[in-house]
């Protein structure tokens, strides 16, 4: 059963976070509904939950976290290296002023025997003591830096970059013991070679290290539609977001993404437009917002509004951005769709000069993802005499 994790105003009166194990998101909301919770938002789903917990099995260093601790991780909030360095330093102040005394007594009193050698030991023990930490945190960190340069080769089709991240990564936790889960790096080796053009071979990899992680079937044709798609072959990957569909206990995201699909491949916004109208009646987290924005945007492009898809799609860019830094790299894949999107809308409101900025940001992403149309409808429009 997963756990879902939640904010809102606990009995009490105060913002809180909890976590809540449930079979689906609707049913962690009356749980916790009827302890008293009010104003609740959903922040972790299903797919979540299951990448949490097998990063759990691959990483011996697994801090006890408290569902506010949790959420400040899952939002980008949590202190970084600096913050915690500053907060580790606060809390042995007394030590570090002692040491720091004890380093002035000696360089003062210059009387007692061997001087410099004292000296030269209390600066020792000081700085270490001082820089200990950011050296500890920096050497057990460097997986994170791999992953994120992992994601953002991923991001641009670098696909012999991302092979090469994910060596490095096995590397990395042979140092530290810290390291990616199984599952999400045969995901992620799966993607890299379909765009190499080893389709069969990341199908079978893959699928294979889903069942071994015990995937629910749902997530691991999510994850098989995603593969066929950088191959280019979204036929087989509408079957599968389809498949994932139908056996999906929490339908939220994958009919957000089954519709973004649908309207986004084949050109088909009343289907969609359905599936939308679904999705808004379900529990959904928060960071799909965004998502549901950009759906309805790229549905009013299709349908030739291009008023309400720049005001949708201007939202859904504004929400993406509204991250914290530590996080935008999850992101840039979809903040650069929107501004693809944006090229075409305000080219067709007559905003010409606001639409070649956003293309020339897009057009290389836009052209490795396959979106010939939109950059097809962008010159088009361009082109047109005012």
């Amino acid at each position: 059963m997963p756990n879902f994790l939640w904010s809102g105003k606990a009995p009490s009166g105060r913002e809180e976070a909890e976590e809540v194990a449930a079979e689906t998101p609707a049913e962690a909301r009356k749980i916790l509904e009827a302890r008293g919770w009010t104003e609740l938002r959903q922040h972790t789903t299903e797919i979540a939950d299951f990448i949490h917990q097998r990063q759990r099995l691959a990483s011996r260093c697994n801090p006890k976290l408290t569902p506010k601790e949790r959420l400040q991780y899952h939002e980008g909030t949590a202190p970084g290296l600096w913050g915690n360095w500053v907060k580790v330093i606060g809390n042995s102040a007394v030590t570090y002023l002692l040491l720091a005394g004890v380093l002035g007594w000696t360089i003062y009193n210059r009387q007692m025997p061997y001087d410099r050698f004292w000296i030269a030991i209390s600066a020792m023990v000081l700085a270490y003591g001082v820089f200990l930490y950011p050296v500890l945190c920096w050497w057990f960190r460097q997986t994170k830096r791999l992953f994120v340069k992992l994601h953002t080769a991923r991001t641009w089709y670098r696909w012999e970059e991302v092979l090469q991240c994910l060596k490095q990564l096995a590397k990395a936790k042979s140092k530290t013991n810290i390291g990616i889960n199984d599952y999400s790096l045969a995901r992620y080796r799966a993607l890299a070679l379909a765009g190499l053009g080893r389709l069969d071979e990341a199908v079978t990899s893959f699928t294979a290290a889903a069942e071994k992680a015990n995937t629910p079937p749902w997530l691991c044709h999510t994850a098989l539609a995603n593969i066929y798609t950088v191959a280019r072959q979204y036929d087989k990957a509408l079957e599968c977001y389809r498949t994932a569909f139908e056996a999906a206990t929490d339908k939220s995201i994958i009919c957000i993404d089954l519709a973004m699909y649908l309207v986004n491949r084949f050109n088909r916004p009343q289907e969609a437009r359905q599936l939308l109208s679904q999705v808004e009646k379900m529990q959904f987290p928060e960071n799909a917002i965004p998502h549901l924005a950009l759906l309805r945007g790229v549905i009013a492009y299709r349908e030739k509004n291009f008023s309400e898809m720049d005001k949708q799609i201007l939202e859904a860019l504004a929400d993406f951005e509204k991250h914290p830094r530590a996080k935008l790299y999850l992101y840039e894949g979809s903040i650069l769709n929107c501004k693809g999107y944006l090229a075409v809308s305000s080219a067709a409101l007559g905003r010409k000069s606001e639409a070649r900025k956003y293309f020339a940001r897009t057009e290389k992403y836009l052209g490795l993802k396959n979106h010939n149309d939109l950059i097809s409808e962008y010159k088009d429009w361009i082109n047109r005499s005012v």
